[in-house]
């Protein structure tokens, strides 16, 4: 078994052990958000908003599409504090057959972040099997993506960010692609990149990360 399948089958009995989230943390962040720069407002962004949806169980929430990358966090507290009268970005949208619409009998549209919010509010987790093993294997992608960076490190393979950005793939592997900026850009260059091709620049010094 090679380092990353054994990281991998690691990754997935912690998160059986560790189970599901409370629904309140994704409302929590819906409500608040997170302070992108010191003086900007709070934001909801795409990324982290996903990883919170599956550690909580909506899966196919985390799986719908989205249009742009953040938006403002609802508060009023907010409001009060940032008088700024810039449109929200971040939109779910649903396009006809879409499992999220099916599920939650939402017509073709878009969607603000209240709507995800009151879902939540409403429903219960995805409980069906299938559900929960696509959660466990998208969120072992991001068990094994920590042990990785702790061990580049310690080969003295730095990065600027390694994470910070994610997509989800096009294929059914559930294999994720991870946003790399490495230190030094002459022989490496950034991109996104699967945890394989990272595990390639770790072991070996090659591959796709190589200039």
């Amino acid at each position: 078994m090679t380092m990353l399948a054994e990281l991998k089958l690691s990754a997935v009995g912690q998160i059986e052990q560790n189970g599901l989230l409370p629904k309140g943390r994704v409302l929590e962040y819906l409500q608040q958000g997170e302070r992108a720069t010191e003086i900007g407002p709070s934001l909801v962004l795409q990324n982290h908003l996903s990883k919170l949806l599956l550690e909580t169980g909506y899966v196919s929430l985390a799986l719908g599409s989205w249009s742009g990358y953040a938006t403002h966090a609802k508060s009023e507290k907010r409001q009060e504090r940032y008088n700024f009268n810039i449109r929200d970005n971040l939109h779910m949208v649903v396009e006809k057959g879409d499992a999220v619409g099916k599920k939650y009998q939402l017509s073709e549209g878009w969607y603000e972040i209240d709507t995800v919010s009151n879902l939540v509010q409403k429903f219960e987790p995805d409980s069906d099997l299938d559900s929960l093993n696509v959660r466990k294997q998208i969120l072992s992608n991001f068990l094994v993506l920590d042990e990785l960076k702790k061990r580049l490190k310690m080969a003295g393979k730095t990065f600027h960010t390694l994470g910070n950005s994610w997509s989800y793939p096009t294929t059914k592997d559930r294999n994720l692609i991870f946003l790399l900026e490495p230190g030094n850009q002459i022989q490496y260059q950034p991109g996104y990149y699967t945890l394989a091709q990272l595990e390639q620049w770790l072991e070996h010094d090659t591959g796709a990360v190589i200039r």
